[in-house]
This record gives C-alpha cells, structure tokens and sequence, in this order.
C-alpha cells in the first residue's frame, strides 16, 4: 500500500514538473520577464537562469515518471522548491504583486502559491524518505519493463489511482475554503424554503 502511494506521488510530481517545464519553453519571453520581476538576480541573468530552471525540471519530470535515479533527484527536488518557496516568500514580505510564473501562467504570487508548494514539498521529502529507507518494492515504468503484461497492468493502475488520489486531496486542501463554501450551500439547499420539514423526534 504504501509503495502503491510513494509511487503514485512520483507519478504527480512528474507530470507536474513536466507540465511546468513545456510551460515556461511556450511562453520562454514571459519566464524570463518573470524572473526577472522576482528581482533576485541581475536581470542579465534571467535568460540563463530561466533556461537552468526548464533544464531542471525536464530531467526532474523524466525520473519520477519513469522512476530513474530517483533517490539521486529527489534531493534535488526538494532544493528546487525551497527555492520557489524562498522567492516567492520575499516578495510576498515586500508587497510586490509579481506573476509566479510556475506555469507560464497570469497567477500572481499569494498564500496559495506558498500552500501548493508546502505540499509538493511534503511529498518530494515523502519519496525521499522512502527511497532512503528503501520502504516496500515500489513500480516505475523502468521496473515494469519486462514483467508481464497483467502485473505490470496491475501496477500502473495502483499508481495511476494513487496519483489521482493525492491530486484530488491537495485541491481539495488547497481550495478549503471554496469546497466550504459549496458544502454549506449543499446543506442549505437541502432545507431550503418551501420544502416540508420533518418533525422533530418525541
């Protein structure tokens, strides 16, 4: 069970990482303005460091999804985020209003940015814990490669339904306060005006 989980959190991890890596090389220009805008750096730096920063996440994307080196990137992982956490902290301090540029998206930094890195985090340090302490035999693409056709089925689908499991639960921790919002006007529709009450018991 729990080698179905650290599996399918390396699976998230690298789709994530891979979805923000062909974000930031669609919209190249904006990466490098975004950097640059963080003002951390000299802005001469922005084209290197943006280009870095693709090159990164490409080889993270690629070792969680197919489960190469994975104890060797993980650290690495964990730096990348400090990293985006540390940023994004200092120009939340200086009330900069700057595009967080994870996605090659409009989003601009807040205390959600610093909650979705928080758990991205957790999970990088959940996977390399398990790798250290070489916890359950987990399935990778690469270890699946070989076994046969109904095991290595059977194993993607643990790891595609514990990826999906850890997605639906981070949005739904990071989005507490709107799920709140649906769950209450759920309630209140169920009692809405006009609908005969039940009595109250003895």
């Amino acid at each position: 069970m729990i080698a179905s989980v650290v599996a399918g959190l390396e699976l998230l991890l690298g789709v994530t990482f891979a979805i923000a890596a062909h974000a930031k090389v669609h919209r190249f220009r904006d990466t490098i303005k975004t950097i640059a805008d963080y003002d951390l750096f000299p802005r001469s730096l922005a084209p290197v460091i943006a280009v870095l920063l693709v090159v990164v996440e490409t080889i993270v994307a690629i070792s969680f999804i197919t489960g190469w080196a994975v104890r060797a990137i993980a650290p690495v992982t964990i730096g990348i985020i400090a990293l985006f956490g540390t940023a994004a902290t200092i120009n939340l301090r200086r009330g900069r209003i700057v595009k967080c540029g994870c996605f090659g998206d409009s989003e601009e930094l807040s205390l959600h940015t610093l909650a979705r890195l928080t758990l991205m985090l957790a999970a990088s340090a959940a996977i390399l814990v398990a790798e250290t302490l070489e916890i359950g035999q987990r399935a990778s693409l690469i270890t699946l490669i070989g076994q046969p056709a109904s095991v290595a089925l059977t194993e993607v689908v643990r790891m595609f339904i514990a990826a999906a499991a850890a997605s639906c639960a981070a949005i739904w921790i990071l989005n507490v306060r709107e799920v709140r919002v649906v769950l209450r006007r759920t309630g209140g529709s169920l009692t809405r005006p006009g609908m005969p009450q039940m009595p109250p018991e003895g």
